[in-house]
Parts: C-alpha cells; structure tokens; sequence
C-alpha cells in the first residue's frame, strides 16, 4: 500500500438502460463490451489503467489530468465517431490516492466519482484544481460549468467542463495566475447590491460574494438577526446564486413576487428584488438587501 498522486477518471454509458429494452440482453451487451472495450484502448494509448468495470462504467487511473484530460477528450470524440448509441459521462480529478493492488482509493476517487454522477450527456467535467494542471490545448476549450458543494465535500467545488465539441463560443481569457474560461454571459451580467443608500456593481469574474455581519464581508450588512457570513452570491450556468448558509435563514422577495424562505439552500436571482437576512422581510428591523441582476 503507498500514497501517490495520480489522476481518477469515471466514465458511464448513458443509454444503456433503454438501449437494453429495444434490443434485447444479448445484442445490447455487445455494444456495451464494444463501447467499453474502445474507452480501454483509448486509456491505454494515453497511459491510462483500468481500474476496474462497475456495471456499464470505468474507473480507470492516469499518471497526471493532463493525460486523464486528453484520454477523455479522445473517449468522446472516438465514441461519437464509432456513432455508439451510447453518451459518455466523465468526471476527472487529480490528487493523493492510496494504491492498494490494483486498486485506488481516497478523497480523489470520490471527488472524480461525484464530478461523473453530475455530468450530462456527453460532457466531460472536471475540479479546478485539476484544470490547473493541464497544458494550454485543454485549458482554452474549459469553461466553468458550476461552483457547488459536492456530496460529502464541506467547502464548495469550482467545477470546469472541457468543450470537446468547441465552439466560438467560448473566449479563452488569460491572467497573470493562468487560464480562466469564460462564457460571454459572464463577462456581460453584472449583479447590483444596495443597503443604506451605499451601491456596488458585481461582475461574473467576482462571485462569490460573501454577504453577512463581518466586515470581512465582500458586502456587510447590519442586522442583529444575521449571521456574521450569512449567505455567498455564487455565479452558476450563467446564474447569480444565492446560497444561505445562516443560522436563521434567509428570505428573499422577487419584485413582484411572494417572499422565499432559504435555510441552507440555493435560489437563482433575476430581475429586482429585496434580501432579508435572518428574519422575514415585515420583521426586519435591520438593513435589506436590494438587488438587480443586469445585463450590461
């Protein structure tokens, strides 16, 4: 048994199922044990290892995300060339794993098994820290895809999806600290905060937003009912996302609509509306929140 830094990629055949029904065991599991026999060629030629098959998916290994990232990309492109009548999920990520056998086991395993169960057909998704870690090629066709908590994960996760199907679309955007991807929604919706008269315009490119008692806030707002980090504002799918994550909840009213009662929960903001930190709007005897999603 020893520890080592390896990359862990899960890869299911969406389709199965059905594909099952219309065909009939036997015919059906050929194409399964094709489709699944090309991906393990495929890892091979970049010096991937079968792990091990669970039903209709792989789990395989990688020295590193960039060779993970490009055996990925090449599983989709080569499963839409074989014209499969199956979609790829994949999930990758890279960090410590324990080696026992032929086996792997640890936080990446389950990070990497999370990120597969999340993707939709045909995508291929990934952690940032593993976006980090691949060359220039896989990193301009990466876009975020989503900032969430992953199950059994306490801090929240940037999640990047590799565009293996690019299109001009996306605007590969580059810093100083690296790659960052954007989406032209980003770049374009800005989300205004008002309390107390005082204003402040926030793009895409600077969520999340913490919001709460403590001055360390990115927005701080006065109320004996909030918690000192009450809630973040995360940017999602082209969404800005309120996230509570307070004590007493949070209640947001949409202009216009009935008051939403948040307690560890996430709501998508558009349009204009007021926040209420701890306490429903009528109660509130401390600063609102007023907000507007725009498009710049």
């Amino acid at each position: 048994m020893s520890q080592q830094q390896l990359a862990v990629l899960f890869a299911d055949l969406a389709g199965s199922t059905s594909t099952y029904e219309r065909l009939g065991d036997v015919a059906a599991k050929k194409l399964v044990d094709a489709c699944l026999l090309r991906m393990a060629q495929t890892s091979r030629q970049h010096s991937g290892l079968v792990i091990k098959t669970i039903g209709d998916e792989l789990m395989l290994r990688f020295p590193d995300a960039a060779t993970a990232g490009a055996a990925a990309v090449a599983m989709q492109r080569g499963n839409r060339e074989s014209r499969s009548p199956f979609h790829l999920r994949i999930g990758f990520h890279h960090g410590p794993v324990i080696v026992e056998a032929a086996d792997v086991f640890g936080d990446a395993v389950n990070t990497a098994a999370r990120l597969s169960q999340m993707a939709r057909d045909g995508q291929i998704l990934t952690s940032e820290e593993s976006l980090q870690c691949l060359g220039a090629e896989l990193q301009g066709i990466a876009r975020p895809f989503d900032f969430d908590r992953l199950r059994g994960k306490t801090q929240a996760t940037r999640i990047y999806e590799l565009l293996w199907e690019q299109t001009r679309e996306v605007t590969r955007l580059i810093d100083g600290g690296g790659a960052t991807m954007s989406h032209p929604a980003e770049t374009s919706r800005t989300l205004r905060l008002a309390v107390r008269g005082s204003e402040r315009i926030f793009t895409a490119m600077q969520a999340p937003i913490s919001v709460g008692r403590e001055q360390a806030c990115a927005f701080t707002v006065s109320s004996e009912f909030a918690s000192r980090v009450h809630a973040h504002i995360e940017y999602r799918r082209d969404k800005f996302v309120l996230q509570d994550r307070s004590t007493n909840g949070t209640f947001v009213t949409p202009e216009g609509g009935s008051e939403v009662f948040l307690k560890g929960e996430s709501l998508p903001l558009s349009g204009r509306g007021i926040v209420s930190l701890g306490c429903p709007l009528l109660s509130q005897t401390g600063d609102v929140l007023r907000y507007a999603v725009e498009n710049s």
